[in-house]
């Protein structure tokens, strides 16, 4: 059976010993031979070093798909844009204006998200959350469930995580990437975990932005199931069927 691969490229978390930690979060998707970069990290240069150390070239992502317009998952957009102008770039329709234009001349189109959109096949876009600050997710269809991958949750990771799950009408799995966590009381950490665990969701892996206090608490909950994240950190899951044959049809 085939396997959906996630490989984090930045984050402020540690993990292989020869990339850089630095604010900020990217991660890369790859189903087959198609790959799509979620988020771009705040610096595009340790963007790019941490890519070409780990073996992945920015020529080959046929996708860029942004969670938010904070600099810690933009600042990178214009170093991979240099590196490959033939993206596709998905990001949220209320991004400025001038961000917006900016990458439509740079990158080969641009789509502006508010609902859930196909990235690749059995990848997508969750809904546009707004509460404050406007924020999208993806989401990967895998044999277990959906593996939801979030850049900040700003709007909530349950939230986001529920918006997934009700586009693809599968249990949500797992959960990774920054839950914006710090600073976040116990009492609030177990409701949210209460509230993952309602959509499903058996593993969890908190990073960037989620504090350390949340990631203490969730590794104690979740204890086995869950998933260790920092920059480097190679995940893998089992291909949805339906997404592997769609594959080995194209």
């Amino acid at each position: 059976m085939a396997e959906i691969e996630m490989v984090v490229v930045y984050d402020n978390y540690p993990g292989k010993k020869t990339l850089q930690t630095a604010h900020g979060f990217a991660c890369v998707v790859r189903a087959g031979e198609r790959a799509v970069l979620f988020d771009t990290g705040g610096s595009g240069q340790i963007l790019l070093e941490n890519m070409e150390k780990l073996g992945l070239d920015p020529a080959g992502l046929e996708a860029l798909v942004l969670s938010h317009s904070h600099w810690d998952h933009v600042g990178g957009l214009n170093a991979v844009l240099e590196q490959n102008a033939e993206l596709t770039v998905y990001m949220p329709a209320v991004f400025p204006r001038s961000l917006i234009k900016d990458v439509r001349q740079r990158a080969r189109s641009v789509i502006q998200t508010d609902r859930p959109h196909e990235v690749l096949p059995g990848v997508r876009t969750t809904d546009v959350l707004d509460q404050g600050i406007a924020e999208q997710a993806i989401y990967v269809e895998t044999a277990q469930g959906i593996v939801v991958l979030t850049g900040c949750a700003h709007p909530g990771v349950v939230q986001l995580a529920r918006s997934a799950k009700a586009a693809s009408g599968r249990e949500v799995h797992a959960v990774l990437g920054g839950f914006h966590m710090a600073g976040a009381s116990v009492r609030e950490i177990d409701l949210v975990i209460d509230g993952l665990r309602r959509l499903g969701a058996q593993r969890v892996g908190p990073c960037h932005c989620s504090g350390e206090k949340t990631r203490q608490v969730m590794r104690e909950a979740f204890g086995p199931a869950y998933i260790e994240i920092g920059v480097g950190a190679p995940l893998s899951f089992a291909q949805a069927q339906s997404q592997e044959t769609a594959h080995s049809e194209n």
